[in-house]
């Protein structure tokens, strides 16, 4: 098939899929790419070496022993330009996302680099059969069939294993990363920082009174304040910064290059916006929805301790700790403020706050 058309056909086969599956469209743009330049590179072996011509039959086969290796060696060659064509394009995304730069990160585990080398092993086999005589593909229906079948279960496996270490990181009422998924993500993050000579600030971020809102507006009405308190955050940072829900009513930020100042404002401007939402929940009675902050309803505040890295550098535990004390000292001198925790040239622990 000429090489235009092929393309062509992998972006009607690909955007037919894209339709059916509705995957991020991110993830088809990345994989029809990287099937593009598969293609490209095998086109361009086919034309370097005779294959093209062989597959076509605008020649005759190899009959001699020099010419049927070099016919190995071409068809080796395309084989092996298909799959590095997927494992560049597929292998940096997945680094650049990941930032695991180890070959098993890079090129995916053995099964799926099997499945890529048997689809290959089909292809060789189907266009040998085709040389030798059209009805012998029909030999083929089956296996391919059979693996067609295997690819889509391997696919819904990576997919379900993918969506289960995703939901093992994540907080499921408020989406943003739990504790396990929080700790490694700042570590390194912080590692980023003081490689890079930058400071990390640490937020904590806990929402005030918040049984009094369990009992005012239920659990459920609570779950709706949780989840808009967490979008609020995720709408104040940046999209390096790392957020999580560290537990019950608590929210933890670390935002990554900022000094005492930059985390000042940071936590001052969350504290406004949090002050200024108008969420609307679900009574547990029922009823007509009220509005957080109108009606008579109060309004829904936050207190924000915050830790900034010295100059030696700081571990995350250490980091916490200090964050932890500022939100203490926010809590106990009236809630709705922000707190910064430094350390004195004697290292003692010296809080500041901002009030509302």
């Amino acid at each position: 098939m000429p090489l235009p058309l092929t393309l062509l056909l992998l972006v009607g086969v690909r955007t037919q899929r894209y339709l059916v599956a509705r995957r991020p469209p991110h993830t088809f743009v990345f994989t029809t790419s990287a099937v593009a330049v598969s293609i490209l590179g095998t086109g361009a072996v086919a034309t370097v070496t005779r294959l093209r011509e062989w597959l076509t039959a605008t020649t005759s086969l190899p009959d001699r022993p020099a010419e049927m290796v070099w016919a190995a060696l071409a068809v080796a060659s395309a084989m092996a330009s298909y799959f590095a064509g997927q494992a560049v394009v597929i292998g940096v995304v997945r680094g650049l996302s990941t930032r695991d730069w180890s070959p098993a990160g890079l090129f995916g585990d053995r099964a799926a680099n099997m499945a890529i080398l048997n689809t290959l092993a089909l292809a060789v086999g189907i266009a040998v059969l085709q040389m030798l005589s059209p009805l012998l593909v029909l030999l083929l229906v089956p296996v391919v069939i059979r693996s067609a079948r295997t690819e889509q279960h391997l696919q819904q496996a990576h997919a379900d294993r993918a969506q289960l270490k995703a939901d093992a990181l994540h907080d499921p009422l408020t989406g943003l990363l739990n504790r396990r998924g929080f700790e490694p993500a700042a570590a390194l993050a912080l590692l980023d920082d003081e490689r890079l000579g930058e400071p990390t600030a640490y937020l904590f971020v806990d929402i005030d009174r918040f049984k009094l809102w369990n009992g005012r507006i239920g659990h459920h009405g609570a779950d709706e304040l949780l989840r808009a308190v967490a979008e609020e955050l995720r709408r104040q940072i940046r999209h390096h910064d790392v957020v999580c829900r560290f537990g019950g009513e608590e929210m933890v930020v670390l935002l990554r290059g900022s000094d005492l100042d930059q985390a000042m404002e940071a936590g001052e401007r969350i504290r406004i916006a949090v002050e200024g939402l108008r969420t609307a929940v679900t009574l547990p009675a029922g009823g007509k929805p009220i509005r957080i902050g109108t009606d008579g309803v109060p309004c829904c505040t936050v207190s924000v301790g915050i830790a900034v890295t010295r100059g030696g550098g700081s571990d995350l535990d250490e980091l916490a700790r200090r964050a932890d004390g500022a939100l203490f000292r926010a809590k106990s001198t009236g809630r709705n403020r922000v707190v910064v925790a430094t350390a004195s040239s004697t290292a003692a622990l010296v809080e500041t706050d901002t009030p509302s």
